[in-house]
């Protein structure tokens, strides 16, 4: 069975190391005994560090960052198929029916995530896009929700209670 040990730093864990033979200069790990590098150790017993509201509260605001971005991203349905709907797809998408100017081109298509063309009309174009506006608007209103519903927590308890 491995055995890990702790460096410890001026009471700080910054760095935890498998070991074969103990070492005074390590702190051994007892057995199933959680500890990370940025925990304390006293001289007995590891503490996790202890978290600050700030701090919390700038990794839940990252968080629901991400996770708004993951979900405004992801391929839609849309016709009996789906379609990417990334920064890029969406930006060409607008930037197409500004060109088309409300024409409908003869072929004009569209390509799913398959990267099967699909024919479409001006207005079936602009019901794709319409389709992401309606997926992703109340998308951004749960985020900004969210977003401000953590800035103004008292307690990381507070912070850490609020979720997508």
């Amino acid at each position: 069975m491995e055995q890990h040990a702790a460096v410890v730093t001026n009471g700080v864990v910054t760095n935890i190391i498998v070991v074969t033979s103990p070492n005074p200069a390590w702190v051994m790990i007892p057995a199933n005994t959680p500890v990370a590098i940025g925990w304390s150790y006293d001289g007995l017993a590891f503490t996790p560090p202890i978290k600050s509201l700030a701090g919390v509260q700038v990794a839940q605001l990252a968080l629901m960052d991400s996770t708004y971005e993951a979900l405004e991203h992801a391929p839609i349905a849309y016709m009996g198929t789906t379609f990417q709907a990334d920064d890029y797809s969406q930006d060409l998408i607008a930037k197409t029916l500004v060109a088309l100017g409300g024409a409908t081109p003869a072929n004009l298509g569209w390509w799913d995530v398959s990267n099967t063309r699909v024919l479409m009309t001006n207005v079936q174009l602009q019901g794709l896009g319409q389709a992401i506006f309606a997926r992703n608007q109340p998308l951004y209103i749960n985020k900004q929700t969210k977003k401000a519903a953590i800035r103004a927590a008292l307690t990381v308890a507070a912070v850490e209670a609020i979720v997508w």
